[in-house]
């Protein structure tokens, strides 16, 4: 059985004063074992109190010693990575808000529509500057794999 994280502490420098930074490693472990299910809310509470409250290693290592060496800390669940949107999907985008701002506008009434125009010339301006920035991407990584 592998001595856990407080007993190692207290072997090593248990007299002397711990840190600021000492106690928030302390915590982390402390809040991995409750993720795990080692230590109750209660538990936590408490333990979290003695950690705030003590001066040296030995009070810090006191608070985790039946808590296991080996524990894992907890991964914090991420979303998957998606790839980025590819410049040409973003000007399909940009042209199909304008078409359909155009459409709406026209048929509404003439004063949206004129209002609107603006509006749809910059979606068109910024569809043609994705345009061209993924022709220009897929240009420079061309000459790029002829080097």
């Amino acid at each position: 059985m592998t001595a856990g994280p407080g007993k190692r502490m207290a072997a090593d420098r248990g007299g002397l004063r711990a840190s600021h930074a000492d106690r928030d490693q302390v915590i982390e472990i402390l809040k991995t074992a409750f993720v795990q299910g080692r230590l109750s809310r209660d538990e936590l509470d408490a333990r979290l109190g003695q950690v705030l409250a003590s001066r040296t290693y030995a009070d810090l290592a006191a608070v985790t010693m039946d808590i296991p060496a080996g524990l894992v800390r907890v991964q914090p669940v991420r979303a998957q990575d998606k790839p980025p949107m590819s410049n040409a999907v973003k000007a399909a985008i940009c042209v199909a808000i304008a078409v359909a701002t155009l459409a709406v506008t026209f048929f509404t009434n003439t004063y949206a529509f004129a209002m609107f125009t603006f509006f749809y010339l910059m979606a068109l301006l910024v569809a043609g500057a994705q345009i061209l920035s993924a022709r220009h991407n897929r240009r420079s990584r061309q000459s790029a794999g002829r080097r």
